[in-house]
């Protein structure tokens, strides 16, 4: 899924659904455990496993119609009401495991206030969905600056990642971390997970270049977690080999799906079994010049503890395009043909397709697509803080959070932070993971939390191939109060008395002799809606200047300060960059709150600070 098949907005052109028969309702479980005992027991040879699935049957999943919740919402840009759901009015708009996701979790189940109050195994004909059912309120967000992560990747020349949600888990002797890069995926080891190397070096699972493997040019895992005595990964499958030409918005169409990989040595190697895929579009692939993505895919997996475990995936073929919903028993370990999707109240529709390019069953969308806005490449929590199911989307301007009383009627989207955009380029942020702060689980989170995200740019802020951030945030119910400051840089004037006789604005601390002179403002720390990245530059040896354009005008960067609204507001004010010639005759920049820049040469407005 890296950038070079990721053109901005050719992926979100729906098809009609061509649902299949349901199978007969019987179980499944004993054949998809004799198959995990069999590819467990044949790591060293993809050849020799063998899965023994029925191909005319399912495990049942069906549930009653779940009751759906009249409310009403409101959306801003600082704080959410959830209530309304996007599900029911249509109105759409584009992983790291914790301690919790460590333990084996196979007949296990969770505390009864994360459970579904079953005290009994899985019974696969349960009604209800088997989410308890909380609350939704309104908040608000707080967001560090992001900061570059997982550098190990760099060193060894690897590129484009994550490429998906990231997965952590905690072991005996420290962490891991799962992700996708490129078209492969790796493993990060370390003591903790914010010092993390990657181990080993080769991918832990690779695109296998045959025709007929789902993953034929591009396997990237999206949720690793312990099952049985294994570690089992789901991982985004792409399959190239479709009559698609491709274009220099689309340089590789692809086929997705979701796949499914074993380990039986603690994560060093996974094996794939037979059939590999788990999940299929719900609509036919109709193959077009105008179309990048097909099938479904960006999956990733919650358990809110009890009997099943849940994916949410976005199905390009469908129709409506959007986010979707599968569930397992979790005693199955995501075995194929044991998901089944969310379908007209119920989980009763087939995942499984008989071949990877064909539909599956037919199902519902969670959060539909629509009227050139999407969410997608999720990842979903409950969080204590909120007492609510809590999900962070990619969309097509950036990152947003959405809440839900019940994990299947989603409340209105908040934007929490937008593409990177300077006076000369876009840097995206792409595929977010969120963790909580403390145990670092993609599961259970709490008021304080870590975002992992892709940007495509350097430390400097330069444009290049994506690489993975690390962001702090806290949410803020309307009755509590905010406890940080991160989220707000504060941007200060310095001055030198003799030569060169130079001014330095920034967010840092400075070198040399210069002498504070006043605060400007505040600037955001991250990339919050309405604002732009503003950047320290050096032009020449000496002369420091506050800059909107990555490339600093020809100068030298030394880095993104903060960011900047590009409106007035509420408690803002605006600043101005100005300049003056020295005594010395050399160019000295500076940035003023008067729009008259003291007297000297104004070179315009910069934008408005808090």
């Amino acid at each position: 899924m890296h950038d070079t098949k990721r053109p901005t907005h050719d992926w979100w052109l729906p098809s009609h659904a061509q649902p299949l028969a349901h199978r007969p309702k019987v179980s499944c479980r004993l054949f998809a455990r004799r198959a995990d005992a069999a590819l467990l027991s044949s790591v060293a040879s993809l050849a020799a496993i063998m899965w023994f699935l029925v191909p005319s049957s399912g495990c049942d999943r069906s549930n009653a119609t779940h009751e759906e919740r009249d409310a009403s919402a409101t959306d801003s840009k600082v704080t959410m009401d959830v209530r309304e759901s996007d599900a029911d009015s249509r109105d759409a708009h584009e992983p790291e495991a914790g301690p919790q996701d460590a333990a084996p979790i196979d007949g296990s189940l969770a505390d009864a206030y994360f459970s579904d109050g079953s005290t009994t195994a899985c019974d696969p004909a349960a009604p209800g969905t088997g989410l308890v059912v909380h609350s939704a309120p309104t908040f608000s967000v707080a967001i560090s600056a992001s900061t570059h992560t997982f550098r190990s990747l760099t060193n060894y020349g690897i590129t484009h990642y994550p490429d998906g949600a990231v997965s952590f888990v905690q072991t005996g002797s420290g962490w891991q971390a799962y992700l996708a890069a490129r078209a492969s995926s790796y493993r990060l080891t370390g003591a903790s997970p914010t010092n993390l190397s990657l181990d080993p070096t080769n991918p832990l699972l690779a695109p296998t270049g045959q025709s007929q493997d789902p993953h034929e040019d591009y396997a990237g895992m999206t949720s690793v977690f312990a099952c049985g005595g294994a570690l089992v990964a789901l991982f985004h499958a792409e399959y190239h080999a479709i009559p698609v030409t491709p274009t220099a918005s689309c340089p590789a169409p692809y086929h997705a799906s979701m796949a499914r990989a074993l380990s039986a040595d603690n994560g060093a190697s996974f094996a794939v079994g037979t059939p590999a895929w788990v999940l299929n579009s719900s609509g036919t692939a109709s193959y077009q010049a105008t179309k990048c993505a097909y099938g479904a895919g960006g999956g990733s997996v919650f358990d809110p503890g009890g009997d099943y475990l849940y994916m949410y995936s976005f199905d390009w073929d469908a129709s409506p395009q959007g986010i979707y919903l599968a569930r397992t028993c979790r005693s199955d370990c995501g075995a194929p043909g044991t998901w089944k999707k969310y379908n007209g109240g119920s989980f009763s529709s087939n995942a499984l397709a008989a071949n990877f390019l064909q539909s599956s069953g037919p199902a519902t969308a969670i959060i539909p697509a629509g009227g050139g806005k999407f969410d997608a490449f999720q990842t979903v929590s409950y969080n204590s803080y909120l007492d609510s199911y809590l999900m962070v989307v990619a969309t097509e301007s950036g990152f947003g959070l959405r809440v839900s009383a019940d994990g299947i009627h989603w409340g209105v989207r908040l934007d929490i932070l937008g593409h990177v955009t300077a006076s000369d380029v876009t840097n995206r942020i792409l595929y977010p993971t969120l963790v909580d702060a403390n145990t670092w689980s993609r599961n259970r989170t709490g008021r304080h939390l870590k975002l992992v995200h892709a940007m495509e740019a350097d430390d400097l802020g330069h444009h290049g191939s994506h690489r993975a951030y690390l962001a702090d945030l806290e949410l803020t119910l309307t009755t509590d109060h905010q406890t940080v400051t991160y989220n707000r840089r504060i941007l200060a004037r310095y001055a030198e008395s003799h030569s060169p006789y130079d001014h330095w604005c920034t967010t840092t601390s400075v070198t040399g002799s210069y002498t504070f002179e006043g605060n400007l403002g505040r600037l955001a720390a991250n990339s919050i809606p309405g604002t732009n990245p503003i950047y320290d530059c050096l032009m020449g040896s000496t002369d420091h200047m506050v800059s909107r354009a990555s490339t600093c005008e020809g100068g030298t960067s030394l880095g993104v300060m903060g960011f900047i609204w590009a409106t007035a507001g509420t408690n803002r004010h605006a600043i101005y960059r100005c300049s003056r010639i020295t005594s010395e005759g050399k160019s000295d920049h500076f940035v003023s709150i008067d729009s008259g820049c003291e007297g000297t040469s104004g070179e315009g407005l910069l934008g408005y600070v808090e």
